[in-house]
């Protein structure tokens, strides 16, 4: 009888030092919130109050603060692109984004290409206001920067004295998806994100996050390849992993599981866009670092989330600043511009971006032919009244307005370019608006068609004159670059205000047509 009590006394003792030894990490995350200080729709309306609205600095504070109250020693990380997206960012750039975030207490975060739109002066003082430790493992910034020596490959935290490894990777887009990206080199991320595994591997670290702003298809790529990364921490492609939010632009349940020929798992998470949603982990590890448990969600932040009082006041004192400016009235639409039918993109025919095209082609005068690319396209314009403020949300990137010389063939070279990547129910940057030109296009083999100014077909040798963005005659989104341009104007969005305040738009042409793919 003794045997069998001193058995199971030791049993107990076992089993309970075994479970002590198991860790149980918190992790919140955000990803891509581009400015979204305030709740808003999927249009960029401002709605604080309103039930179908989401998101905020304020609800996140207080998401935030609640989880920390629970799980003191979580872990808080962000998957990169705050800045560009909203008018707190372009009037006044990073600097409301860093005080509030650093408020939130980020245990890391990592470069998102859109954090380059102003160039490494504006990000090197965000990351100087927020003193929160910035990875960019493949990126190599010029020598004549301080940033080389803000920025570190990877960061090992300590939860409950178990060592935590994070690694962060940026896009190789970034040089062409940001236009003031091009002094940084950035290396192909996974043979780094190995190196790095092996050097935390060789100091004991069993426990491995990768933050990434790879987007969700290389997120899987690199999980696959590295069965060592427990947890991927995404943003980019904007994939928002939801248990209970689930719809057709869902991209599955939270968190996508990796289950490697071993067994071993590799979780990703990822939270949408702008703000919508806060990403909540919980993942057990067992003492050898492998997962035996998790569970999770990404939460909505609705109007049930009550505002963090000084966060409101920040926000509240950057937007009296800025309502000065945003409220002031541009000029009149009788109709409503709305961008791809039933689309938040202006990608194929869009009614924005024909007007915006028209518009800036009117700005230049002389100009034969004008280009905008759908990714510089961020919202819809209202019937009515339209402010400052609409402007900034529709067209929210401060590119200059230059002029190219460029043959027909050239120009059919940039529309064939444009349609390279196209993707019917999603956004595909690098298509083109136009004025001046129509075409037509087949999903098939994404070869424009039909190409035609208004008097004749585009004829091959001829030279036009175009007016673009600096982004694209720089080669942002892949174009061919333009060393021999023309500045109009320092904006484009001042052009296109300065162009629909004197011309209303035109009706809806759909001069560009979608042509249905072909029956097998």
């Amino acid at each position: 009888m003794q045997h069998h009590i001193l058995f199971f006394v030791l049993f107990v003792l076992t089993a309970c030092s075994t479970a002590a030894e198991n860790l149980t990490i918190r992790l919140l995350h955000t990803n891509d919130l581009h400015a979204h200080l305030i709740p808003w729709r999927s249009e960029n309306d401002n709605c604080i109050d309103s039930s179908d609205c989401l998101g905020g600095f304020s609800r996140l504070q207080t998401q935030i603060n609640q989880e920390r109250q629970r799980f003191p020693e979580l872990i808080l990380l962000d998957a990169g692109d705050r800045f560009s997206g909203t008018a707190f960012y372009t009037l006044r750039k990073s600097k409301d984004i860093a005080r509030l975030m650093a408020r939130m207490r980020y245990d890391a975060m990592i470069p998102g290409n859109h954090d380059f739109d102003d160039g490494l002066p504006e990000l090197t003082r965000f990351i100087d206001n927020t003193h929160i430790p910035f990875l960019a493992a493949n990126v190599t910034f010029p020598p004549n920067t301080s940033l080389s020596r803000k920025t570190r490959p990877g960061l090992t935290l300590y939860r409950n004295g178990t060592a935590i490894g994070l690694i962060g990777v940026l896009t190789e887009e970034t040089k062409t998806s940001s236009g003031k990206a091009r002094d940084i080199t950035i290396l192909p991320p996974l043979p780094i994100i190995q190196q790095q595994i092996e050097d935390f591997k060789k100091q004991g670290v069993s426990i491995i996050i990768l933050l990434s702003h790879l987007g969700m298809d290389e997120d899987i790529k690199i999980a696959n390849a590295c069965p060592d990364i427990d947890i991927i921490v995404g943003g980019h492609s904007h994939t928002l992993l939801s248990n209970k939010n689930l719809s057709p632009r869902t991209g599955g349940t939270y968190p996508k599981v990796i289950t490697h020929p071993d067994g071993t798992k590799t979780l990703i998470v990822t939270a949408g866009y702008g703000g919508h949603y806060l990403g909540t982990l919980s993942v057990t590890f067992n003492p050898d670092g492998r997962i035996i448990s998790y569970q999770g969600d990404t939460i909505p932040l609705d109007k049930t989330i009550p505002a963090d009082s000084e966060t409101e006041k920040i926000i509240s004192e950057a937007q009296t600043s800025l309502d000065k400016i945003l409220n002031t009235p541009l000029f009149t639409l009788e109709t409503p511009l709305p961008q791809t039918p039933g689309q938040t993109f202006c990608t194929e025919s869009c009614a924005v971006g024909e007007v915006l095209a028209d518009a800036l082609l009117a700005a230049a005068g002389q100009a034969d032919i004008a280009f905008l690319n759908a990714g510089g396209i961020r919202s819809a314009l209202p019937a009515g009244m339209v402010t400052v403020q609409h402007m900034v949300q529709t067209y929210p990137f401060d590119s200059e307005a230059v002029t190219v010389d460029l043959t027909g063939r050239e120009i059919q070279a940039f529309l064939t370019h444009g349609l390279t990547d196209y993707r019917s129910d999603d956004r595909t940057n690098a298509f083109l608006q136009t004025a001046g030109l129509s075409y037509a296009f087949s999903e098939n083999d994404k070869k424009p068609l039909n190409v035609r100014t208004p008097e004749e077909p585009l004829l091959p040798d001829k030279t036009y004159t175009v007016v673009l963005p600096s982004f694209l005659a720089d080669g942002g989104d892949g174009f061919p670059p333009q060393p021999h341009r023309h500045v109009i104007f320092p904006s484009v969005r001042e052009a296109l205000i300065r162009s629909l305040s004197r011309i209303p738009p035109k009706s809806f042409q759909n001069r560009i047509q979608k042509k249905e793919p072909a029956t097998p």
